[in-house]
């Protein structure tokens, strides 16, 4: 919309693939408000989480790629 709004559809063209890496998504908690046992437990909550289908079903209907 902005590069026809701007005159430049002929001068700027997508890219055919994104070069952005769009996974490896990363949680970051305040050392001063939450305690390291809670990231622990944060952690292997998710981790274990990961392994479920419900997960998968997630990563695949946002990534739109089969979960590895």
């Amino acid at each position: 919309m902005l590069t026809k709004e701007m005159g430049l559809t002929a001068k700027i063209q997508p890219l055919p693939t994104p070069i952005i890496k769009e996974d490896d998504l990363y949680i970051i908690f305040s050392k001063k408000t939450i305690s390291p046992e809670f990231v622990e437990r944060f952690s292997t909550v998710l981790r274990a989480f990961k392994k479920t289908d419900s997960y998968r079903v997630i990563y695949e209907k946002y990534f739109g790629l089969p979960y590895r």
